[in-house]
């Protein structure tokens, strides 16, 4: 079986994307979706300047294969417990002296609602917007960073 490329974000992720739709989205099919995964912080440049050219991309695909019964949408997932997190945060705390809980709690403090996302959040969210009780949305950008964007 044909297997999409393994990537994280930008490129790899777009690639994976135009890889799903030519596989299991034939120009004859009538209904897909596509979610992007996408996360945008001040602290890493590349990673927020390559996210912005997804959420551009995403909103420009959208526009293109609407009419062929394809909706593409991208989720910005803020903060998330999961190792990754962890990992940054053990790094974190030992560049500022502090314990990882110390640490953690200072992120959920950044939170407007005071804590950090659950990776099945994120997934319920993509699941909606692939399901088709999200039949009239494409295009969006859904942000899941607790409040943080005003």
């Amino acid at each position: 079986m044909d297997q999409p490329p393994l990537g994280g974000h930008g490129v790899p992720t777009l690639q994976i994307g135009a890889h799903i739709l030519r596989r299991y989205c034939p120009p004859t099919s009538n209904r897909a979706s596509v979610i992007w995964p996408s996360e945008a912080t001040f602290t890493h440049l590349a990673g927020g300047s390559a996210n912005a050219a997804l959420m551009l991309a995403s909103a420009g695909l959208a526009a293109a294969y609407a009419g062929k019964g394809v909706r593409v949408s991208a989720v910005n997932p803020g903060l998330t417990l999961t190792e990754r997190l962890h990992e940054g945060m053990q790094a974190k705390a030992r560049q500022q002296g502090i314990s990882i809980e110390k640490a953690l709690t200072r992120a959920k403090a950044t939170r407007p609602l005071g804590r950090i996302a659950e990776p099945s959040e994120i997934a319920d969210a993509v699941v909606y917007l692939a399901s088709n009780r999200a039949s009239y949305i494409t295009g969006a950008v859904v942000a899941m960073d607790g409040g943080l964007r005003r």
